[in-house]
């Protein structure tokens, strides 16, 4: 199909992992084989395509390259390359944290929306260590755009009527040739005061009874998009004690730099 000119592009999609950017190429409803940006200065390797009635630019640091700093990098180099880009959106995985009331699973979506006080993005390690050893947490950061929240009261609302498709899960389709990206068919979760035990991953030697009984979800819906506060930091989570649903680690550096 052709390509359409560069100013067309007004969302990007941002992934911090390689596995992400991956998974993500996959829900282009249509791909453009190259653009011309015309930045010589630009060193990320995009990819161009379309969902919706959406131009869509998706970039992610190079293979090996992990962590906040390469994640800002492309941000800054996409700002710079398609000055048009109204949105751009950080798309990926991170850790659940659920609590009573708030059921979260594998496989669940978490979008990022304000609640009462909190804007949205609640960054976790920003504070001070007081002398009993609290560490109360000041970091907030904005909340999307009005226009984002508008469309995500819209996206809700087709989620939540159960005559409506599963839009979600059709996109998922499109993984099914990829097995590592599959849903698990059980999803195991340890009480928040429990340590993992052995490698990254892997399950294998913790201690079952410290595990958390759950009944089956009632809903038809394969997945559950949640709109609740996101936890971030610079490194990960791995014993969390917050009212938080979802913890990630590059989302509150990206949002300092007005995405």
């Amino acid at each position: 199909m052709p390509v359409p000119p560069i100013e067309t592009f007004k969302v990007g999609w941002l992934c911090a992992l390689t596995e992400e950017y991956f998974a993500a190429i996959r829900m282009l409803d249509s791909r453009f084989d190259e653009v011309d940006f015309g930045n010589a200065n630009d060193d990320t390797t995009y990819t161009f395509g379309r969902i919706g009635k959406h131009n869509v630019v998706m970039g992610c640091p190079p293979m090996g390259r992990t962590g906040l700093a390469p994640a800002m990098a492309v941000a800054k180099d996409m700002q710079r390359s398609f000055p048009h880009l109204r949105f751009v959106l950080m798309v990926g995985i991170g850790g659940g944290s659920p609590f009573a009331g708030h059921d979260i699973r594998l496989g669940d979506v978490v979008v990022t929306a304000p609640k009462r006080e909190l804007g949205g993005l609640h960054q976790y390690d920003r504070g001070k260590t007081l002398s009993d050893g609290d560490f109360p947490v000041t970091g907030q950061l904005d909340g999307p755009l009005f226009e984002l929240l508008s469309a995500l009261r819209e996206m809700n609302k087709q989620q939540k009527d159960i005559t409506k498709p599963d839009s979600i899960a059709e996109h998922m389709k499109l993984l099914d040739d990829m097995p590592t990206y599959r849903k698990p068919p059980v999803d195991h979760l340890y009480r928040s005061d429990f340590e993992h035990r052995g490698n990254p991953g892997t399950c294998e030697v913790c201690d079952p009874t410290a595990l958390v009984e759950r009944l089956s979800r009632k809903n038809t819906r394969q997945f559950e998009v949640h709109y609740r506060v996101i936890a971030s930091a610079t490194a990960a989570m791995s014993d969390p004690e917050s009212n938080v649903m979802y913890f990630a680690t590059e989302a509150a550096g990206l949002m300092k730099q007005h995405l």
